[in-house]
């Protein structure tokens, strides 16, 4: 430490001052760290210094001070960021437990028996500019004010214990005084002042006042003491005690001495208590008790004298060490060294209780086993006539205690099913990482792992086994990651990846190899039978060019992963500017439609549905269109995507329908009954609110919620059959309300003949990707037949979508579909329009004409009987 530096000259002044105070007048020494960051904020050696301490719950303000400036620069702000210095900030600098520096900031750990119990923010005069190392003045300021704090307590817990002896001593009503090895007093309570007079004064000999063979009395086995002064008389009684007579008022009153012998470290110390026939027969055992703390304490206490050589030491001293009290006494501390500090650690050590009177932390030492230990230790100088006697050493073994804290810091910082870094820990290893590719340019990548189908196996095997699995993948991607890389649990099925000191050669091989270390089973249930077959989806950035802070780092590799789900999953992909692009413009749809709702924007135009040949009006089919206040009319490409992703799919569900059945009822109402279609997002269709949704909208269209065929619900395959379960059970709550199912989209996800089968479904529809190209392309053309097949076999109806010519629905006939929807037939019509296109719809001569093939099997359709062809 510096001392010609005049921060620290200033400070150590006004803290041997302060605590020279404390001791000389007994005041609480609670403020002396508020003290000293008072006066270098006046001295302006610091601009702004606040104390923080360590709690469970979290960072606790302690002590702060601000200059003038920097409490108007606080009252100017509209922000509250001055009121604290940042909790990341602290947080890292207490569990590295080095000082660190955040321009203008400088933070110093608070070391107690190793653990970091504080922090100490200091904002100097001047400023600190850039990333250079921590001035050393500031430095050395920050370590005194650390001793400050030290020092602060162990005061404290001094002044603790001294006041309960001096309460004990005052409470008493009887004379109580403590004496030295030669009679000289030392202390003495209120009865024992007045008693003496007022020309009493510490260090003078009792004799005067009180029999000199009680004053120097040491009584031996026997009970015999000296008597050294004639006409004294003293006399030991059977219980131990002394009967005395002291002068009172010219004449002698016989009394009682009880006397206790006082070990301490020069000797021993005496007290007497003079007491009459009715005193409290209780004083015994109060002394008792505190005679004994030197032997009873829990804490180690060992004794030295100036030389450092041990006078004494208590039983825990010997428990804790495993030394006896006499193999201990006549050396020294240092056969207790373990080797693990240096001797610069005792010099400075030493130095301290030299400049201080008291030093205070954590040291290692060896047990006379051999076994190492950690321990707290405070050393406190004794002195006598301003020199040094002796020194007082008070430990406590934390070897468990700071096993416990290593656990507590490590669940603090890692995830407890993997043992993963969580995380908060994983955003600080980003930003530790960007700024060192800031200064040396190395690049560095953060990716965001996924695993798919994971929901699957955890409803499978349960949580246990969904437990298990993660443990499982988090062992695999750590054996395929290089030692430089950090593997982080972000929750749930979820990982983070920090790939540092990337080579351009190196990115596309070590990606591939990440990813493909999924495809190989893993192993779970008892005895490792159970095998498991998972895949991963990966979004990465890297940086540079990526230069952001670390939560848009993360958002960034959220936006590659989304890609790689939409692109098959089971892969990876890397951020592109034109992915944040397109997630502000979801945004903005997302924001746009919610407010589209609010104010009705949204219309239904209608699409029929017929029977290509004969001109059987099977229904209609609900088609959303946004009238946007300044785009216009939008389709459903424009944004259905984006909203059946979000909570909104369920506020578009109910409005849409609600709509349909409206119009419905006015056509029925004007003699047109027809059955219509309605999509149905496949996250409401699931939800636990649809089937409340459809009671409600159904009681106010149709009497007895009951549409008795008149409306078919449309979901779509692949979404709604990943739970198939929980889709037969809505399925059938449909059906009871007189509601017809239909898989749109047929053939594009994963169905099959038993789902079919097990959903009730009344009715399925080609995509019309497959419809468009049956001409040129023979897979889809022998795909479309499959699923005529299909239907047939199932007798379901099948609807093909998207009949855009003439041509495309002879094909359509040829291969045997009957019912068909498209712009052939008709394109979307507005509400107002359906009832004069019915009148007026019949189908092309060429359909009419069109050879037919029969469809055996075909069962009774159900629902409403289709609208009879006009002519």
């Amino acid at each position: 430490m510096t001392l010609d530096n005049p921060g620290i000259q200033t400070l150590t002044r006004a803290l041997l001052d302060s605590v020279g105070r404390i001791l000389e007048e007994g005041s609480a020494p609670s403020d002396l760290i508020q003290e000293m960051l008072d006066l270098l904020v006046r001295e302006e050696i610091l601009a702004r210094a606040s104390l923080y301490f360590l709690t469970p719950g979290g960072l606790r303000l302690q002590a702060s001070s601000r200059s003038p400036a920097e409490r108007h620069l606080r009252e100017s702000s509209e922000s509250d960021g001055m009121d604290a210095f940042p909790e990341e900030a602290l947080l890292r600098c207490a569990r590295s437990g080095q000082p660190c520096l955040t321009p203008p900031v400088f933070y110093f750990p608070l070391l107690q028996k190793t653990v970091c119990t504080g922090v100490l923010a200091i904002v100097p005069r001047s400023g600190v500019n850039g990333v250079a190392d921590i001035p050393p003045d500031l430095s050395d300021i920050g370590r005194l004010l650390s001793l400050v704090a030290g020092i602060q307590e162990g005061m404290g817990r001094l002044s603790a214990w001294e006041g309960r002896f001096r309460s004990l001593m005052e409470a008493l009503r009887d004379p109580l005084f403590l004496l030295d090895g030669r009679g000289r007093l030392l202390e003495a309570n209120a009865s024992g002042r007045a008693l003496l007079g007022p020309e009493f004064a510490p260090g003078q000999p009792l004799s005067p006042f009180l029999p000199l063979s009680v004053a120097r009395s040491r009584p031996d086995d026997s009970g015999r003491i000296s008597r050294p002064g004639s006409g004294d008389t003293t006399k030991k009684e059977k219980d131990g005690t002394y009967i005395v007579r002291m002068p009172e008022n010219g004449r002698d009153d016989r009394g009682t001495a009880e006397i206790w012998t006082l070990r301490v470290p020069d000797g021993e110390d005496v007290l007497v208590r003079l007491a009459s026939p009715d005193s409290d027969p209780g004083i015994r055992e109060i002394v008792e008790r505190y005679r004994l703390l030197f032997e009873k304490a829990r804490e180690g206490i060992v004794i030295t004298d100036r030389a450092r050589i041990i006078v004494d030491v208590n039983p825990s001293f010997t428990r804790v060490t495993g030394y006896t009290r006499g193999e201990i006494l006549g050396k020294t501390p240092s056969l207790l060294k373990s080797g693990r500090q240096s001797p610069e650690f005792y010099s400075r050590m030493w130095d301290a209780l030299s400049r201080n009177g008291h030093w205070e932390g954590e040291i290692w030492d060896r047990k006379k086993s051999g076994e190492l230990y950690c321990e707290w230790l405070s050393i406190y100088s004794l002195e006598s006539n301003g020199e040094v006697t002796h020194y007082l050493g008070i430990f406590t073994d934390i070897t468990e205690h700071m096993k416990d804290q290593d656990r507590i810091l490590h669940l603090a910082s890692h995830d407890a099913l993997t043992d993963l870094p969580n995380r908060r820990i994983f955003k600080e290893r980003i930003e530790e990482a960007r700024l060192r590719s800031l200064r040396t340019g190395e690049s560095f990548a953060v990716g965001i792992l996924d695993l798919d189908g994971f929901k699957s196996v955890n409803d499978r095997l349960g949580h246990q086994g969904g437990d298990l699995l993660l443990v499982k993948v988090s062992e695999r991607l750590a054996s395929v990651l290089r030692q430089t890389d950090t593997l982080s649990r972000l929750g749930g099925d979820e990982f983070g990846l920090l790939l540092d000191g990337l080579a351009d050669s190196d990115l596309q091989a070590l990606f591939n190899r990440i990813v493909e270390s999924l495809h190989t089973p893993l192993s779970l249930g008892d005895e490792g039978k159970e095998e498991v077959l998972i895949s991963g989806s990966m979004g990465l950035t890297l940086s540079p060019p990526d230069t952001g802070p670390p939560d848009t780092l993360l958002a960034h590799a959220d936006l590659a992963l989304y890609r790689v789900k939409e692109q098959g999953k089971d892969g990876w992909s890397l951020f592109e500017s034109r992915m944040a692009e397109s997630l502000a413009e979801r945004h903005r749809i997302r924001s746009e439609f919610e407010r589209a709702l609010l104010r009705e924007e949204l219309v239904l135009h209608f699409q029929p549905q017929v029977h290509m040949t004969d001109g059987r009006i099977l229904g209609v089919k609900a088609l959303v269109r946004w009238n946007h206040p300044d785009r216009g009319l939008l389709l459903p490409g424009d944004f259905i995507d984006i909203v059946e992703s979000t909570s909104l799919v369920a506020p578009l569900g109910r409005t849409v329908l609600d709509m349909a059945l409206f119009w419905q009822k006015k056509w029925r109402e004007a003699g047109l009954d027809l059955r219509i279609s309605v999509n149905v997002g496949a996250r409401h269709f699931l939800s636990g609110s649809f089937q409340n949704d459809l009671d409600q909208i159904l009681s106010r269209h149709f009497p007895g919620r009951n549409a008795n065929g008149r409306v078919m619900i449309e979901i779509t395959e692949t979404e709604s059959l990943r739970d198939l379960r929980l889709a037969q059970k809505i399925s059938e709550s449909c059906q009871e309300r007189g509601i017809l199912l239909s898989l749109d989209d047929f053939g594009t996800g994963q169905a099959s003949l038993t789902s079919l089968q097990k959903l009730t479904v009344g009715e399925i529809k080609i995509d019309h990707g497959f419809v468009r190209k049956i001409h040129h392309d023979g897979k889809d053309r022998a795909i479309v037949a499959s699923l005529l097949a299909a239907g047939r076999m199932m007798g379901v109806d099948v609807v093909a979508e998207g009949i855009e010519t003439e041509e495309n629905g002879c094909a359509l006939i040829a291969m045997g579909c009957q019912w068909g929807q498209g712009y052939a037939i008709a394109r979307p019509l507005a509400p107002d329009s359906v009832p004069d296109w019915v009148r007026g719809w019949k189908p092309p001569s060429s359909w009419r004409a069109a050879p037919r093939i029969e469809t055996p099997g075909k069962r009774k359709r159900q629902g409403l009987p289709c609208l009879p062809f006009f002519q």
